[in-house]
């Protein structure tokens, strides 16, 4: 199992937007050849020092498996106040 934790903060000069995003993932190895993952990302969004009043949330879940030489993976996204 891997579970990661990261913070990004991007900043635009032009127009004076930062955003802020907290992500947290993990993801299972269920065997050798398929692996499940579940993502969770919120960001917080600023513009010209105002934050704005809904923070944008995304929930991600994914599931790949290994055919030999061929790889493939099915992911979902449910994304809110994009």
């Amino acid at each position: 199992m891997i579970l990661s934790l990261a913070r990004v903060d991007n900043e635009s000069h032009t127009n004076g937007t930062e955003n802020e995003s907290d992500e947290i993932g993990v993801t299972y190895s269920v065997n050798d050849n398929m692996s499940v993952g579940l993502q969770y990302i919120k960001t917080d969004v600023t513009v010209s020092g105002t934050a704005r009043p809904d923070d944008e949330k995304i929930v991600m879940a994914s599931i790949g498996y290994n055919l030999g030489g061929i790889g493939m993976s099915i992911n979902y996204a449910d994304v809110e106040s994009a």
